[in-house]
């Protein structure tokens, strides 16, 4: 696995499955998708192994796939939706960014990013 990588369990009775590209917290106790938009994400799941509930956990530096929400743009730095994917910034107060975009994409699809170390906008 690449050293940027992190194998983690997820959360025991959590359904991972299709949440690859998701950013994902710890909660106290587990890891767990972000719920808000003021969550400040660990990483971004990179893949899921659904048979014991193990997840590859991508930390900042890392270049992998997040899911889009809305429409992004090549370079734009993304933020946190409250879905736990990732949308273009904004400039609003509160805006939590963790990635930057490296090609252009909509909702629903996958788009390489660099993934960053959360910074919430003032």
């Amino acid at each position: 696995m690449d050293s940027k990588v992190f194998s983690v369990t997820g959360k025991t009775g959590t359904d991972y499955s299709g949440k690859s590209g998701y950013a994902v917290k710890h909660d106290g106790t587990d890891i767990v998708v972000c719920t808000a938009t003021t969550d400040l994400p660990a990483g971004v799941i990179d893949n899921v192994n659904a048979i014991d509930n193990e997840l590859g956990v991508a930390l900042p530096g890392a270049i992998r796939p997040v899911k889009v929400s809305g429409t992004v743009k090549k370079f734009q730095r993304g933020v946190l939706a409250a879905d736990g994917t990732a949308t273009a910034e904004a400039g609003a107060s509160g805006e939590v960014a963790y990635c930057q975009f490296l090609g252009d994409g909509v909702t629903g699809e996958t788009v390489n990013a660099l993934i960053l170390a959360p910074v919430k906008r003032a």
